[in-house]
């Protein structure tokens, strides 16, 4: 009976920081395509500010990352490697076979939507396996949580990589989106972060000033 409850405890503990992680992830990964403008230029100079939209384009890939991350070690965790490897072996034929279908067709933008598809599937691939293999019922509330952020920066990316052209006004947009989906999740993150800031702040400030 302890083992059950120790095994249930460590799923849903696992689920809940899968949740936070997903997250922060698209906290930062939109953050990455709002000021993608300012941090090409500040890396690479004015001359390089064309390159922004790849940059946005590019972010939506980076963003599965967090997803089929936590999930791969979560199928490890669960000694389920070669399903793990299936998947990895699935997507990266997946990627040369889209590669060698749209970057000759797309240059740059073909490389950019056969990543977004290629990372895609190691995600879905990754989470199938969770679901099916786990004993998770796929209605636990830290799920539907995943999902809100899912959405949350889906819709987001899509306002800033549709409106480019009204780059200020789409990044506004973009973050009020954002913000109103997730904002429950992201009240939960920071009141899950406050301890932590509160003894980063004491460690700085023994004075307490």
């Amino acid at each position: 009976q302890n083992s059950a409850i120790e095994v249930l405890t460590a799923r849903a503990r696992w689920l809940e920081n899968f949740a936070r992680t997903t997250l922060v992830g698209a906290m930062l990964a939109l953050g990455i395509a709002v000021f993608a403008k300012p941090l090409i230029h500040l890396a690479f100079g004015r001359a390089f500010d064309p390159a922004a939209p790849v940059l946005v384009a590019f972010v939506l890939p980076c963003f599965f990352f967090y997803l089929y991350t936590p999930l791969a070690q979560w199928i490890l965790i669960q000694r389920r490697q070669s399903w793990s490897m299936a998947v990895s072996i699935g997507s990266s034929l997946l990627n040369i076979v889209l590669v060698n279908w749209w970057v000759p067709r797309g240059g740059i933008w073909g490389a950019t939507l056969a990543a977004a598809v290629t990372h895609a599937a190691m995600a879905l691939g990754h989470l199938r396996i969770v679901l099916s293999r786990s004993d998770f019922a796929g209605t636990e509330h830290d799920w539907w949580a995943v999902l809100r952020s899912i959405v949350a920066f889906g819709v987001a990316w899509l306002i800033v990589e549709w409106r480019q052209k009204s780059a200020f006004i789409a990044s506004v947009a973009a973050m009020a989106v954002f913000w109103i989906v997730a904002y429950p999740h992201m009240k939960r993150l920071a009141m899950d972060m406050a301890p932590m800031a509160r003894r980063v702040w004491a460690r700085f400030n023994p004075s307490g000033v």
